[in-house]
């Protein structure tokens, strides 16, 4: 007998875990449109006041340097240079 059972009838890749997720999760993804509430890992420049959370989580809180690149004031960069196994597939981090 199988020590967990689940509960949903619904197939796990059909199931929304985004709720459980954070500001900063990164995550790959395979479908053509990223998702609402993500942004793809493409080393693009943002700006702050768009996504305030995602800039302090990426710099502590501006306490260090974006690991991604340093922000001229206005714009943070988002995290890039990820590669995944799969041609298909890119990586998305969640804001």
């Amino acid at each position: 007998m199988p020590k967990y059972k689940v509960s949903s009838t619904q197939p796990v890749s059909s199931i929304d875990f985004s709720e459980h997720l954070m500001t900063g999760d990164i995550r790959i993804e395979s479908s053509s449109i990223v998702p609402a509430g993500w942004l793809p890992c493409d080393s693009s420049w943002r700006l702050k006041s768009d996504y305030p959370q995602l800039y302090n989580y990426l710099t502590h809180n501006g306490t260090i340097t974006n690991p991604w690149g340093i922000d001229n004031g206005v714009y943070f960069k988002l995290p890039g240079g990820l590669t995944s196994l799969n041609a298909n597939a890119y990586f998305i981090i969640k804001y």
